[in-house]
């Protein structure tokens, strides 16, 4: 028998019950959305008593087969960016680093985890979903926006939808900084071109510098810095208290040297303190990556005014958290 089936919709009260037989089928439905009881008040009253503007209005053609034909067409040859690919990755990484998660007790991978594996099938068809998503959106490849509607499609049932949202908005998110970052130096490199730079060290509370390093910055008491200044051929062993302070002692975590005005080796790598400039610098630029981040979020979620739909409402705090947290993190630079 020819069915020439475009897609199919269900829905059901419940999802596929566990050791049935059922995972197969259950793989088959791509995109999957729990549909909660109205909370709203105004839509509630819309429900029982919906007014002409709500009702969908007739004549509407659906598109012809050839249209629909060209659009799979045209969607399929839409560009998938290497760092859409490189975030897919990651994610699929976190996934399978929950799966072999070790139990504390047992030492074993808990079994309940498998349920956060996720078929190659399943991603095919998962960038199949976004490269139609760009293309209806007007867009030339696909972006981070279509990259979220990886979240109606990585669960598989309603326990591990929000560590699905989490590592997605951690994925998301540290790729919009990551590029933010980037335009950060270059942003400083062209600032400072031309321009004569003050190389006097830079204090947030005239007892500390700050030392520049890439993952966490670190703090020196000013008095340290003086003492290591003041005998430079001497090398020094250092401990770090609980706030990021290095102090000098007999032994410790870091082996430290002077090596000029401003420049620490620690552990063998030279560093570099902030300076008076340097922070003038981070100061404009966190003003900017703040403006540009508050953008970016606002164009992933779009208003309800006049029935737009929004991309994922559900994913607007977990990305919104972990902005704080990248902001806080950048802040300390």
């Amino acid at each position: 028998m020819n069915l020439p089936i475009k897609g199919i919709i269900a829905a059901s009260n419940e999802l596929p019950a566990k050791d049935e037989g059922l995972e197969a089928l259950w793989d088959r439905f791509l995109l999957r959305y729990i549909v909660n009881p109205i909370n709203s008040k105004q839509n509630f009253f819309h429900l029982l008593s919906p007014s002409e503007s709500n009702i969908p209005t007739t004549g509407c053609n659906p598109i012809s087969h050839e249209e629909y034909v060209e659009c799979l067409k045209q969607s399929q040859v839409i560009p998938l960016p290497v760092d859409i690919l490189e975030i897919i990755y990651q994610i699929r990484g976190k996934l399978n680093d929950k799966i072999n998660a070790k139990d504390v007790v047992t030492g074993e991978p808990n079994p309940e985890n498998l349920k956060y594996y996720v078929s190659d099938r399943r991603w095919k068809k998962a960038v199949g979903v976004m490269r139609m998503s760009a293309y209806l959106n007007g867009r030339n490849e696909v972006e981070i926006t279509d990259l979220l509607l990886l979240a109606h499609i990585l669960w598989t049932d309603e326990e591990s939808i929000p560590f699905i949202r989490k590592i997605l908005a951690e994925s998301v998110v540290a790729y919009m900084f990551r590029n933010l970052l980037d335009q950060y130096k270059s942003y400083k490199r062209h600032a400072q071109m031309g321009k004569e730079t003050s190389n006097k060290l830079f204090s947030p509370d005239r007892i500390h510098y700050i030392i520049l390093c890439d993952d966490s910055p670190l703090k020196i008491r000013i008095a340290d810095y003086n003492r290591m200044k003041s005998s430079p051929d001497e090398i020094y062993f250092g401990a770090e208290t609980t706030d990021n302070v290095i102090m000098l002692r007999s032994r410790g975590q870091f082996v430290m040297r002077f090596v000029k005005d401003g420049v620490l080796c620690i552990n063998n790598y030279n560093y570099y303190l902030r300076t008076e400039s340097d922070n003038q610098f981070s100061k404009d630029f966190i003003v900017k990556l703040s403006d540009r981040m508050d953008g970016i979020v606002n164009q992933l979620y779009l208003s309800m005014n006049h029935n737009i739909f929004i991309a994922d409402s559900d994913l607007y705090m977990p990305i919104r958290e972990t902005i704080a947290v990248y902001r806080e993190r950048i802040g300390l630079m």
